[in-house]
């Protein structure tokens, strides 16, 4: 009798850790039917549609030149230049300074329109007008002409290449590659001031002092404006002075420079012109 009441017992106690395994697994499998519901409900959204909240963001551009650019575009022109034969000898860029009761006159460089009988411009509007020359210098490489004013859309404002410092943004606006990419703007620093550089002449060479950016002054870019921040003229672009084997750097004639050469060439060319008033 004492054998099947201990073997009892022990068959008990088996019973019993074996219901309480079993409840233990249930409760786990529970928690994670528990679980997988929680995880389907939030993340796959099977009984309620959520509302989506759309917000409107406004991104602002920091030290953007747009202003600047509207401010000069339309005074920009293509530079194209015809010999007796009417073959175009040369293409490049200039700018309108001063506009007085008949005329626009031009700022451009001399070797663009060097060597040539006739000089067709065209402004922004793809508008084509003869131009003539009023005066030129080889050495600065500076040339004045002279439009009908009426495709001068609009005149545009001398700075101070003496004011700019190094690391101030500068643009160029030009044509590269001639009338298919007119208007192109190309944008840097102001890389350097009073840089020496020798520029090759047929009848020798000299030093000429000049400014230096590493905005992209390609074929087509010469005569036009290297301008500052607030659309001012601080140098006149040359692609004479660019070295082809080397990148990023680009020179200007400055400003100051080129009045002062428009001065000797064709004084009443200056009068009136609008100069920036920190000058």
């Amino acid at each position: 009798m004492l054998f099947y009441f201990k073997n009892g017992r022990k068959y008990f106690k088996r019973c019993r850790c074996w219901v309480k395994r079993k409840i233990f697994k249930i409760k786990k499998d529970i928690s994670k039917i528990f679980y997988l519901y929680l995880f389907v409900y939030n993340n796959f959204n099977l009984y309620k549609t959520k509302e989506t909240k759309v917000t409107r963001v406004k991104i602002t551009e920091k030290n953007t030149i747009k202003k600047a650019i509207n401010k000069v575009k339309d005074s920009v022109f293509v530079v194209e230049t015809y010999d007796q034969f009417n073959n175009k000898v040369g293409t490049g860029t200039g700018f309108v300074y001063k506009i007085d009761n008949n005329y626009g006159y031009i700022i451009t460089n001399h070797h663009v329109i060097s060597n040539s009988e006739n000089i067709i411009v065209t402004n922004i509007s793809g508008a084509e007008a003869k131009a003539k020359l009023l005066g030129s210098d080889e050495y600065s490489d500076i040339a004045v002409l002279v439009v009908d004013k009426k495709y001068a859309l609009k005149k545009i404002e001398l700075g101070s290449s003496s004011n700019s410092e190094i690391g101030d943004t500068v643009f160029t606006v030009g044509s590269p590659l001639g009338k298919k990419y007119m208007g192109t703007v190309t944008k840097g620093i102001l890389s350097g001031k009073e840089r020496q550089v020798e520029v090759s002449l047929t009848n020798g060479s000299f030093i000429m002092e000049v400014l230096q950016t590493d905005a992209a002054i390609n074929p087509g870019n010469s005569g036009g404006p290297l301008l500052n921040i607030n659309g001012e003229v601080i140098g006149v672009t040359s692609m004479k002075l660019v070295e082809d084997e080397i990148e990023g750097m680009g020179f200007a004639i400055p400003i100051n420079t080129v009045c002062q050469v428009i001065e000797k060439i064709y004084p009443e060319a200056l009068e009136t012109a609008n100069f920036a008033t920190d000058k």
